[in-house]
Formats: C-alpha cells, sequence, structure tokens
C-alpha cells in the first residue's frame, strides 16, 4: 500500500507541482513501470520456483552438508557465506538471493550455532553491498540515472564506500553484539 501512496504521489508531483510529467505521459510512464516489474518480478519467480525445488528436492540439505564438509570453523563458514553472498550480488537482486541462498545457508547457521536474526543483519549487508556493486548494482544504476553521472564516474566514486561497508559487514559477522544488542 505504502508503494501505491508513493507512486499516486509521485506522479501528482511530478505533473502538478513541478510540471516535469504531462499528463498525456503518464500512460507512457506506468506501460514503462509495469513492464519493468514484470521483468523483475519474472526473475524472481524463477529464484522462488528454485527455491522451492531446493528444499524439496533435498538439494539445500545436500548443499548444507557439502558446506559442512568443507569446514565446520564457524569463522570460516561465515566468510566463506559472506563471499557467495557478496558475489551473487554483484549478479542478481536481493529477493532472488533470499530465495536462493536462504534455504541452503539455514541449515548451516543452525548447525553453527550461529543466531538467525545476526545472520539475517549479515545477509541483509551483503546485499546492500552488491546493490552497489558493479556490474549489476541496481542501486548504482538508479543514482546514475538520477545524478545524470556516467556509470563509470560512479562506479570509480562508490569504491570508498563498498570498503566502509565490507568493513562494517566484518564487524557485525565477528562481533554478533553489535547487531543483538537491541534484540537481547
Amino acid at each position: 500500500e505504502a508503494a501505491t501512496v508513493a507512486v499516486v504521489y509521485s506522479i501528482f508531483i511530478g505533473v502538478f507541482v513541478y510540471k516535469d510529467v504531462q499528463t498525456r505521459q503518464v500512460p507512457k510512464i506506468i506501460l514503462e513501470s509495469v513492464a519493468i516489474a514484470a521483468a523483475v518480478m519474472f526473475v524472481v519467480a524463477c529464484a522462488s520456483a528454485f527455491s522451492w525445488v531446493l528444499k524439496t528436492q533435498g538439494i539445500a540439505t545436500m548443499f548444507a552438508r557439502g558446506m559442512m564438509s568443507v569446514s565446520t570453523n564457524k569463522t570460516i563458514m561465515l566468510l566463506m557465506m559472506n563471499v557467495v553472498l557478496i558475489v551473487a550480488g554483484l549478479f542478481l537482486d536481493a529477493i532472488s538471493i533470499f530465495y536462493i541462498f536462504i534455504p541452503i545457508f539455514m541449515p548451516v547457521i543452525r548447525q553453527l550455532g550461529v543466531d538467525p536474526v545476526h545472520f539475517g543483519i549479515i545477509v541483509t549487508i551483503n546485499l546492500a553491498i552488491g546493490q552497489i556493486t558493479p556490474p549489476i548494482g541496481v542501486n548504482l544504476f538508479v543514482a546514475s540515472r538520477i545524478g545524470e553521472v556516467p556509470l563509470n564516474k560512479l562506479s570509480r566514486a562508490v569504491l570508498p564506500l563498498i570498503l566502509a561497508e565490507v568493513i562494517a559487514l566484518l564487524l557485525v559477522t565477528f562481533v554478533p553484539g553489535l547487531s543483538l544488542w537491541l534484540v537481547k
């Protein structure tokens, strides 16, 4: 509902306040938005179906066992998951990553004794990093378009921010109290 209110508000502001959008452009804008949303929802639907197959066929459990055979060290496993999530974030949107990787990682997380809330925060930070990291960083494209800055120039400018986020990710990953103090 909030998204719908935001869209209606944006159209109203664009047409009547700033007058950047003409009334006759609104149907075209809506059609373009529907096409983009449909493409995103198709990816999400495929990721959801893939996640369902992973769970129902026991593939997620098999992957979890495979991961645990690599190492049972909590630190190594969390680092490995961070790397996988960041790499996935380079190419996929956040919702698809949730659908695909959470069913695989949750059994491992439970076995390692990691708090699920803590792990959720770790995943969210990883996905935030992925959203601004080239080549597919969705927020990078949005910022480029809004700021009218070339993508290659923006990609270089965002590197210090990515470094800061990676440092924050490592701190949150290995100092659980940073993310769990409010919950506890």
